[in-house]
């Protein structure tokens, strides 16, 4: 599995929509699903550090994420929310 937070820019690390989005891919990239559910939309410009994504070896899988604003958010079902 494959985890993506997009950022705008390299010198403007922010998300690159106004919505804090999370993609996941199965299939070494050749598809994407979004993960956004509970997640903040709209005018939430979130940068996310590189080392600050983990995921746990629970089942299902755990997900965590921090934004470099201080929020903290995670699944607990495999990004199902």
């Amino acid at each position: 599995m494959i985890y993506v937070v997009p950022e705008a820019a390299h010198a403007f690390r922010v998300n690159a929509s106004e919505e804090f989005n999370i993609y996941e891919s199965r299939n070494a990239g050749k598809s994407w699903k979004k993960l956004n559910k509970g997640l903040p939309r709209g005018h939430a410009y979130l940068g996310c550090f590189r080392e600050g994504f983990a995921t746990d070896k629970l089942d299902p899988v755990g997900l965590y994420v921090d934004t470099r604003m201080g929020d903290v958010f995670y699944s607990a079902n495999d990004g199902a929310s």
